[in-house]
């Protein structure tokens, strides 16, 4: 990917589409803008601040995941190049199941290994895939289009895929990561107990998130939750709902660590679950 130079205000508004009003300063509105790329890189040549309304994109710098949500702000300064990765949204095609599948068994595959319980013979299975997609509810999170796969997260770029096979050039070996995003609703937890919702507004729901065994230890399961967070609000829905089993510590670290407050306690046939929301 080129880096893009932009030394003036003037530069950076023209790559844009931007009017540009004032040499030395600008405001600009990135819904009104005429160029939009997937992804791009850039070298600032003055100092930026930008206002995340929601989470419409990835920011890196160099190979590092700038750590921020909607509704805050992210500062650059000159000689700083940056990588930013629009996330756009889209459900998973019927054929892309039996590698979302292999994705499923090797997280069923981790979980058997340190011994947790959330998963098993019985959950996920094929079906539920299937109905998952039929639905509409999977999504996928696949590499940035003409990016090869090994090149893992600076010159990656994850966004939730519309496409089948490879016309967009993108793999379907390439799944980063699978999850069933859910707008009608979770009728288990209107069983919440030993707590209580922060909310009664419509919301989202994520069940049967998983990351690819290439590509764990790479935030990937963040950046599918950031990217389910933005669909969300383009919706115009403000809550996020999620649970999850009392044995799986790596979920409960990336809830806590994005937002989300423990609300009390939900049962499944399966049995209980740790049960979370965070207000978008």
């Amino acid at each position: 990917m080129d880096i893009i130079k932009a030394d003036t205000v003037e530069q950076y508004n023209r790559f844009f589409g931007f009017h540009t009003q004032h040499p030395l300063v600008s405001v600009v509105h990135f819904d009104g803008s005429e160029n939009q790329p997937d992804a791009h890189k850039m070298t600032f040549g003055f100092y930026a601040l930008f206002l995340k309304k929601t989470v419409g994109c990835t920011i890196n710098y160099g190979k590092t995941m700038y750590d921020y949500d909607d509704e805050t702000v992210v500062c650059f300064a000159p000689g700083q190049t940056i990588a930013v990765h629009r996330i756009e949204d889209g459900p998973a095609p019927m054929d892309e199941i039996p590698v979302i599948w292999e994705i499923i068994l090797q997280a069923k595959a981790q979980m058997y290994r340190e011994g947790k319980h959330q998963w098993d013979e019985n959950y996920p299975t094929v079906p539920i895939l299937e109905n998952d997609v039929r639905r509409g509810w999977g999504y996928v999170l696949v590499p940035e289009k003409d990016t090869p796969v090994q090149n893992v997260y600076d010159e990656a770029t994850p966004f939730f895929n519309d496409h089948t096979g490879t016309d967009n050039g993108t793999s379907r070996q390439d799944i980063i990561a699978y999850g069933a995003v859910v707008f009608d609703g979770e009728p288990a937890y209107k069983g919440l107990w030993d707590g209580q919702w922060l909310s009664e507004q419509p919301y989202v729901v994520l069940h049967r998130l998983a990351v690819a065994d290439r590509w764990k230890r790479q935030g990937m399961a963040v950046r599918y939750i950031q990217a389910v967070c933005g669909l969300a609000l383009s919706r115009g829905i403000r809550s996020f709902k999620v649970d999850t089993n009392y044995d799986n510590f790596y979920m409960q670290r990336v809830f806590s660590r994005l937002g989300f407050t423990y609300c009390g306690r939900i049962r499944y046939d399966a049995g209980e679950r740790m049960a979370y929301e965070k207000r978008l």
